[in-house]
């Protein structure tokens, strides 16, 4: 949702120093309203207009010496970390009209794609003219995570995240689809980490108002990984001392996995390979977790891979 415009906002300065720290002591990442009043402080940070350059040069510094630790998509960059939270840049490209590349271009920028996020965060814009994106809410509460499930998407507007115009986005509630800008833009990400292992993303089809697929996510991955294991250790493959780990294994994560989409995939692969570990299992289980066993949920492998985090 959009928060404020730039000439209505903070005309102080923070370097990033002073940013983390503030963010540390005063803001409750783990509450969406909390990460939204805090956004002044974002707006304060992208007013220093020398801090990214510098922690650019600290990159190249980090990728000469072989220190970094910078693994997400290629056009983002972390400059910070704390308990349950990261500040990153985004790098937004615009399309450079050549038909050999632009799924790719697509991909990488993770453009027109409706999509949610399995993290609440805040975002400034800091460089170029912006990225234009539409914005839908819908209740991820009241869908199960099936490719094909229909959900109620309700549009809310299209906005552009020009320099110093805040937007947040609520995990498991905003969908956004964003489209190219016309030139490099940057925005600054305040996200909160917490719920990203138990959390899926989605894709959604706007048109035909169903999931479209999962997203290649923590959750999405997990699941994905389960559900290869059956075929892994078909009945044409020798029960060794690996495979019995991996039973045991599966066994416990379907027990007491914090993240329930992950204890009815285990325990959906265990009725496929061990029905004497599966009974054991599944007498302890909850209801929710069986009745997720018995349908094909959402994860990375079924879905178009997009590059979002």
């Amino acid at each position: 949702m959009l928060l404020s415009e730039a000439e209505v906002l903070e005309d102080r300065e923070f370097s990033l120093d002073e940013y983390v720290d503030f963010v540390r002591a005063n803001v409750d990442v783990t509450d969406f309203e909390s990460m939204c009043a805090s956004s002044w402080s974002l707006k304060a940070l992208a007013n220093n207009r020398s801090f990214l350059l510098n922690a650019y040069n600290d990159e190249l510094e980090a990728i000469l010496s072989g220190t970094s630790i910078n693994t997400l998509t290629p056009q983002s960059i972390v400059l910070a970390y704390g308990k349950n939270f990261y500040l990153r840049a985004n790098i937004w490209l615009p399309a450079t009209g050549i038909a050999a590349v632009e799924d790719r271009e697509k991909k990488l920028n993770s453009y027109d794609v409706a999509h949610d996020h399995n993290f609440s965060f805040v975002t400034v814009g800091y460089f170029g003219a912006g990225y234009e994106t539409d914005i839908y809410t819908y209740d991820d509460e009241k869908i199960i995570g099936l490719s094909g499930e229909k959900v109620m998407l309700n549009y809310s507007g299209r906005y552009t995240l020009r320099p110093g115009t805040l937007m947040a986005y609520k995990a498991g509630y905003h969908v956004h689809i964003q489209f190219p800008p016309p030139d490099i833009t940057v925005s600054l990400n305040l996200m909160s980490s917490a719920g990203i292992g138990t959390r899926q993303q989605f894709a959604f089809d706007l048109e035909a108002q169903q999931i479209a697929g999962g997203l290649t996510d923590t959750t999405g991955t997990r699941l994905f990984l389960i559900s290869v294991l059956p075929e892994l250790l078909s009945s044409d493959t020798p029960r060794s001392t690996s495979a019995e780990e991996t039973v045991e294994l599966l066994g416990h994560l379907a027990s007491r996995y914090q993240c329930i989409r992950t204890r009815s995939q285990a325990l959906r692969a265990l009725r496929r390979i061990d029905d004497s570990e599966y009974e054991r299992v599944v007498r302890r289980s909850d209801r929710e977790t069986i009745r997720l066993s018995e349908l094909d949920l959402c994860h990375a492998g079924q879905a178009r891979q997009i590059d979002i985090l």
